[in-house]
């Protein structure tokens, strides 16, 4: 953990073993990780300054736990992955794939691509910014990535361990047109139920234009909502639990403004439904988690 700079990580994370950095010269790693927060300084952050990215959760190593060549990479990236999911994943994909190619996969390559992912997965990074997006494009890129991530795991046993925490912060992708039945089923939802305004509707345009993992919640939010009897402050609890709140749906490029109102005899088709919409959200979104196989 120390060489991926995580601390207080949960317990059932499995980062690699730490390699001894004895042989480390100081000066010369204080000068590299003097030059390597210099650049860091130029990634956009959500909701805290750039002490973060070296010195807390989730933090890029001092100790040369990961490779400057590819941070420098990530930061050259990162201000056009701010489009979207799809742009962020896809040049993850390119730079894995350019580090094998050039026999540069090594540890501290794959953990910043790691740390990098996993300050998006933590709502650190711009998720979406003035770019439409398919789900299918989403779905697509993500597949991509985690077959990436697969053989990884196949031809690289001693990455093993790295390649599971890589899986716990990307999604799925869904298999075949997972993210097109985003699209298609939030429709047939709001058709064969009688919503198609107010909230449902801004959620709808925000699914067709750039999903993202807090749709995931959104819906979890609405099923409680329902199963509460219509008590809207169920819906706001999951919303703040899961780390959402009103300024974060009014940020997105399609902004929710309104509350769920249902009526009571929309519930029982809204509740079978949305439960299969959520399992079709999770499908994309949710990580495989450390616990899941990994081949």
């Amino acid at each position: 953990a120390a060489r991926l700079g995580l601390k207080d990580v949960p317990a059932n994370f499995s980062p690699p073993a730490a390699k001894s950095a004895a042989a480390s010269n100081s000066k010369q790693s204080s000068k590299s990780h003097q030059n390597l927060a210099q650049r860091l300084a130029s990634v956009e952050m959500q909701n805290h300054d750039h002490e973060m990215l070296t010195s807390r959760q989730g933090g890029i190593s001092k100790h040369g736990g990961v490779s400057e060549g590819m941070v420098n990479r990530i930061v050259d990236a990162e201000p056009g992955c701010t489009r979207s999911f799809m742009h962020r994943y896809n040049a993850a994909s390119d730079m894995l794939e350019e580090a094998a190619r050039s026999g540069g996969d090594d540890e501290s390559d794959v953990a910043a691509v790691f740390v990098w992912l996993r300050f998006c997965a933590l709502r650190q990074l711009v998720w979406n910014r003035n770019y439409n997006i398919k789900p299918r494009e989403i779905a697509s890129a993500q597949e991509r990535l985690t077959g990436l991530f697969q053989n990884l795991y196949q031809q690289r046993p001693e990455r093993r361990d790295l390649v599971r925490l890589l899986m716990s912060v990307v999604g799925r992708g869904g298999e075949g047109n997972g993210g097109q039945r985003i699209r298609d089923e939030i429709l047939d939802i709001q058709s064969a139920n009688d919503c198609k305004g107010g909230f449902m509707e801004e959620w709808h345009q925000k699914l067709h234009n750039n999903t993202t993992p807090d749709d995931v919640q959104i819906c979890q939010a609405l099923l409680n909502y329902i199963d509460s009897g219509l008590d809207i402050s169920q819906y706001w609890r999951t919303l703040h639990e899961n780390g959402i709140d009103k300024d974060r749906l009014m940020s997105f490029d399609r902004k929710i403004h309104s509350e769920p109102s249902f009526r009571q005899d929309q519930c029982d088709g809204l509740r079978r439904d949305l439960t299969k919409y959520l399992t079709t959200l999770k499908a994309v979104h949710s990580g495989g988690g450390l616990s899941s196989p990994a081949g």
